[in-house]
């Protein structure tokens, strides 16, 4: 059974102009588990598109053994699997670069879900799935629902197993077409009976455990349940375009609040399921507060925030003292209707201490925001709230806290008879504030206690005892107990708050000095050495520059402002880093065997090179380092975004002022020549005439004048003609003119250019008397015979044809020379354009001519290479569309 969901148009990918590479469509074939004949409906389906006359490559299909499955390959093109050696054994995987070479229509790729074999470009398969896509390349490929990340945990639950291969949701977000492949638990039992899932053993094992009746009916349901939200999505988007009135609610959106533990995954994962049922977008907010994380926290915190990013949330870092709070204004902000916060287990007088549990705070605060509790996940431990953890410091720190302690006490001692007792107590709580001042708050607070209960059992009488005679004496006891336990809770607080100030202060100060002394730096690469000297010393690492080309290429060498060297893994991960603009490498999902984390340097204009940092030893970014290290990115990307607009308008401005000079030059220097040389000419022609007779040894010399002036008189009419065309008053004067004329009147102008060379004219049945400029084609079809001549081997012949369809006149001009290099066709036409292997001696005026004139015409001319070898220039006029008149060029 099979069920097709085409995604609406609110889901499909578009390019943001034409100049961009379009990206494939994406279709997957979605099935609750193995066995269900995923693959064979895509076969199938890959069959079909053959037949059609598209271009289907099997990229990779695991056929596992089925001969139903195998049969269907045959007649697919294929392409080899790439082998890779990994302990021993031979893997066979996706050769990426090789469908990307391939470039077909379609890529067939099986199991979407796959771990990559190691040192592969990507870790996962649908990775690699998304570069074809983004290169221009459809994609089929097969899905089981235990695989979204968003249904694991659900999975582990009913089936106790846990599936280690996982793929995003966005990946099914992003599908063009979802197609499910459904068949009841009964017939995939008995497909399994026959061997037709797994062979041997397998099977019976298979059966025995992960397809029980009671699994695959919760799987199928699963299945059924995520097609029918993409469905239901479908139809609520039609709704919207066609404007039709609904029982659905809009403006949802949730919020779900993560910290630094395992315990955030599973909240994460429920609060995607909810957006996707709720059909609506979420996002994921953490609170970084006063209270410093140590690196475990941080790299549990930076994997959360990944993974909730993986599953399409907006991820949002706010910094606040107070969480509940914070969260709150972050909610209002982002117009949240519905708040996810875990449940968690916190002593009572946690609870009294901060006004509460979190969830309790954000119930009592919210307003007409709901509030989900969720109960952690089975077997996990619940967690205290994000932002309240205490600091318990190292051992140094509770050894020196003690000694200084211990010290401070015998000194007590010894003036204890002098000052009496009672002066002891506000001497502890002296050391108290001291210690808040030095110490982490867990230290503060135990030396707090340990101050009161040894000033009670060493300085109280009756001494050495814990036991308080007078109650004037207890009333003092528990006074200083609870003094010195606020003081060391306020004095670590304000210690606290001075070290997160201290790093907000950090932060701003680093991209300031680095915009000041980088931006204001009177040369770039100075500025670039500064920044990078900086960047350095305050996150301390290395780091590398690698910067683009004019070009637009990413530069092969690091620019020398760094001091890490980049080698070729690492330049390798750089490129992808340039032309994908995502970050890769060290403490990300891409490419994590880098050494290095590589960032692009991406400004609104683009991608202007990539940042490469490697912190020193085992160091790694807490959350606020890496979000400075993406500011330092993003700023750099601006200040080179800004040198190259100061390149560009320096430019601009040399090429207006060449351009004007050039103008000047062009429309003087014409004029200027024009009557010297009509001079020269007639003087020429007098003094042959007056010699009568012209020796044979002075022919040569003749010849060789007559030609030079020739060539002097057709550079001067180009260059007329051209000013004429530039300034837009070339009008065309029509009137009736025979097609045969007009090219016998172009071979007589182009004269002994054309000498040597066999003319061969071709006028098709039917054309007669022309409405055009005759002047105005005679002399662009004289500009492409000479054109032609020039780059024709002597004696070879130059075709002129003329065919006149559906009201268009083509006159096409083509020889039988080297024709036109490939990225030259685009250029012939510019003024002055030469190719790099043209014969010396021309202007590069005359194809702009006949652009210009035949443009007036409102017709159009086009360059190309013929088949046979050789080049053809095809003028094309609509000739049905000509009407007496005349019609101005425009400039």
């Amino acid at each position: 059974m099979i069920y097709n969901e085409h995604m609406s148009g609110s889901n499909q990918k578009n390019t943001p102009n034409d100049t961009e590479v379009k990206p494939g469509r994406l279709k997957i074939f979605l099935g609750m588990c193995a066995g269900v004949g995923k693959t064979y409906a895509m076969l199938q389906e890959a069959r079909r598109e053959l037949g059609a006359g598209r271009d289907p490559v099997v990229a990779l299909v695991e056929t596992h053994g089925r001969k139903e499955t195998n049969a269907l390959l045959e007649g697919l093109p294929q392409i080899p699997r790439r082998k890779v050696k990994y302990r021993d054994i031979t893997l066979e995987e996706l050769d990426l670069d090789a469908v990307l070479e391939r470039k077909p229509q379609l890529a067939i790729v099986d199991e979407a879900a796959h771990t990559n074999a190691p040192d592969s470009r990507h870790p996962k398969r649908y990775q690699d799935i998304e570069e074809l896509l983004a290169a221009g390349i459809s994609v089929y490929t097969t899905l089981n629902v235990q695989h979204l990340e968003s249904r694991s945990d659900v999975v582990r639950q009913v089936t106790s197993i846990t599936v280690h291969e996982t793929v995003p949701d966005s990946l099914l977000e992003e599908a063009d077409e979802i197609q499910v492949v459904d068949i009841t638990p009964e017939d995939l039992q008995e497909r399994l009976a026959e061997h037709k899932v797994y062979l041997g053993q397998m099977a019976e094992i298979a059966a025995a455990n992960f397809f029980r009746t009671e699994n695959l009916t919760a799987l199928r349901e699963m299945t059924l349940r995520v097609a029918a939200e993409h469905t239901d999505r479908t139809l609520r988007d039609e709704m919207r375009v066609r404007g039709i009135d609904g029982p659905w609610k809009a403006g949802e959106r949730l919020m779900v609040c993560i910290g630094p533990s395992q315990y955030y995954e599973g909240l994460i994962r429920w609060t995607r399921r909810v957006a996707g049922a709720l059909d609506c977008s979420w996002i994921a907010a953490y609170v970084e507060t006063d209270l410093p994380i140590g690196k475990a926290d941080t790299e549990s915190l930076t994997a959360n925030l990944s993974l909730a990013r993986q599953l399409g949330a907006e991820v949002i870092i706010s910094a606040g003292h107070n969480v509940a709070q914070t969260l709150l204004r972050v909610a209002r902000e982002n117009n949240v209707s519905q708040i996810v916060i875990g449940k968690t287990i916190e002593p009572w007088w946690h609870s009294m201490m901060h006004g509460g549990s979190l969830a309790n705070q954000l119930i009592r605060q919210s307003g007409l925001i709901d509030v989900y509790v969720v109960q952690p996940e089975k077997g996990q431990p619940a967690r205290r709230t994000p932002g309240r953890a205490g600091i318990s410091g190292n051992p140094k720190s509770w050894l020196a806290a003690s000694t200084i302690t211990a010290i401070i006490t015998v000194l007590f001692l010894a003036i204890a008879k002098t000052i009496g007792y009672a002066a002891i107590g506000p001497l502890y709580l002296l050391w108290i504030v001291i210690a808040g001042l030095k110490f982490p708050r867990s230290i503060v607070l135990t030396m707090a206690a340990c101050s009161a209960l040894l000033w009670n059992f060493l300085f109280i009488p009756p001494k050495y005892t814990l036991y308080i005679r007078n109650f004037h004496d207890i009333t003092m006891f528990l006074m200083f107990f609870v003094v010195a336990l606020a003081i060391g809770q306020l004095t670590a607080k304000l210690k606290a708050k001075e070290l997160y100030e201290q790093k907000r202060e950090r932060r701003t100060r680093a991209l300031y000095d680095l915009a000041e002394k980088v931006a204001l730096a009177p040369e770039l690469k100075d500025g670039l050495e500064t920044g990078a000297r900086m960047v350095e010393d305050l996150l301390n690492s290395k780091i590398a520059l690698t910067l683009r080309l004019s070009d637009r290429t990413l530069s092969p060498k690091p620019h020398p402002a760094g001091t890490l060297e980049l080698n070729l893994k690492e330049q390798s991960v750089a490129a992808w880093v340039f032309s994908k603009g995502l970050p890769a490498g060290r403490f990300t999902d891409t490419l994590t065997d880098a050494a290095a984390l590589h960032l692009p340097l991406l400004a609104r204009t683009g991608i202007y090179g990539v940042l490469s940092v490697q912190p020193n030893g085992d160091k790694s970014f807490d959350i606020s380092e890496r979000d400075l290290l993406e500011a330092l990115a993003g700023l750099i990307a601006a200040i080179l975004e800004k040198d190259h607009f100061i390149q560009a308008f320096s430019r601009a401005e040399v090429i207006e002022a060449s351009e004007h000079l050039r103008k000047a030059l062009f429309d003087s220097v014409p004029h200027e020549l024009k009557t010297p040389l009509a001079a020269l000419k007639t003087g020429f022609e007098t003094l042959l005439l007056r010699m009568k007779t012209v020796k044979a040894d002075e022919q040569e010399a003749v010849e060789e004048i007559r030609h030079s002036l020739k060539r002097m008189e057709v550079v001067i009419n180009n260059l007329l003609d051209m000013t004429r065309i530039q300034a837009g008053v070339v009008k065309t004067k029509l009137e009736w003119a025979d097609i045969e004329d007009i090219i016998a009147g172009a071979v007589e102008l182009a004269g002994d250019a054309l000498a040597g060379h066999k003319i061969v004219t071709r006028v098709s049945e039917g054309i007669s008397a022309v409405m055009i400029d005759q002047g105005l084609i005679e002399q662009s079809v004289c500009n492409l015979l000479i054109n032609a001549a020039v780059w024709s081997p002597p004696k070879s012949e130059i075709a002129i044809q003329a065919n006149l369809m559906n009201g268009t006149l083509e006159i096409a001009v083509s020889d039988q020379g080297p024709g036109i290099p490939e990225h030259d066709l685009g250029k012939v036409f510019d003024k002055f354009y030469r190719a790099s292997n043209a014969p010396t001696g021309g202007t590069g005026l005359g194809l702009s001519i006949v652009e210009g004139f035949i443009n007036a015409h409102g017709g159009t001319v086009e360059a190309r290479n013929r088949p046979q070898g050789g080049a053809e220039f095809a003028i094309n006029l609509p000739i049905a569309e000509q009407h007496m008149g005349t019609q101005e060029l425009p400039s």
